[in-house]
């Protein structure tokens, strides 16, 4: 059984395609420096928007949710793919902490509350970033490898100004498109962004990391 991601249909064009990835883009952009704060229920408001076009998209391109990576035959694999780097990438997190004197973990029963929240927050910027994002840069490319380097160029354009999330987000944005290709199942993908996310928020000086804010919310 083939467990790559599955090509998109020839008639989806390179334009459809690039019109797609360009509306998304404004919409996310626009919420994280105009629109956040805007008014009540912006972020309802973003989400729902959000889900609506890339729906449409999914629809015209052909897409189902096996294709996307919303299954569980891959979980197993991508799993094993994840773990060496998860584990260096936590391994190295706690000892940075460690010797800043910088580890602040909160209670246990507070830490699951903030991963029942960074987990579904991870799915979902998996699903944008590699079943949106990933497959339609891929149909515009020549080479996967290519495709990797330019949505992780797009994962770490989005979290601008904060320099740390953007080395972060571009790293593990190669990682993740990488894994993806060779195994794609959000799921997996999703859980180990949310694991990541605590972490790091609980390891890394507040003043590295600016508590993983992005947009015009990084200075305040």
């Amino acid at each position: 059984m083939n467990a790559g991601v599955a090509p998109m249909p020839p008639r989806v064009t390179s334009s459809a395609v690039l019109i797609q990835l360009a509306l998304v883009t404004l919409i996310i952009a626009s919420f994280i420096w105009m629109f956040r704060h805007a008014f009540r229920g912006s972020t309802a408001t973003f989400a729902v928007l959000l889900l609506v076009v890339l729906i449409w998209s999914h629809r015209k391109r052909g897409d189902s949710l096996r294709d996307l990576g919303f299954r569980v035959d891959t979980a197993p694999r991508t799993a094993l793919l994840f773990a060496p780097v998860a584990l260096v990438a936590v391994s190295v997190a706690l000892a940075a902490g460690a010797s800043m004197g910088s580890l602040r973990f909160p209670p246990f029963d507070y830490s699951l509350h903030q991963l029942a929240d960074l987990i579904p927050l991870g799915i979902a910027q998996q699903y944008v970033l590699l079943a949106f994002y990933y497959r339609g840069i891929a149909s515009l490319v020549n080479t996967p490898s290519r495709a990797v380097l330019l949505v992780a160029l797009v994962f770490s354009a989005l979290h601008f100004p904060n320099v740390f999330l953007m080395v972060v987000t571009f790293s593990g944005g190669v990682i993740a498109a990488a894994i993806y290709q060779r195994s794609p199942n959000l799921w997996v993908n999703g859980i180990v962004h949310g694991l990541m996310s605590f972490t790091l928020g609980y390891t890394v000086p507040l003043t590295v990391t600016h508590d993983l804010r992005v947009g015009p919310g990084y200075w305040n």
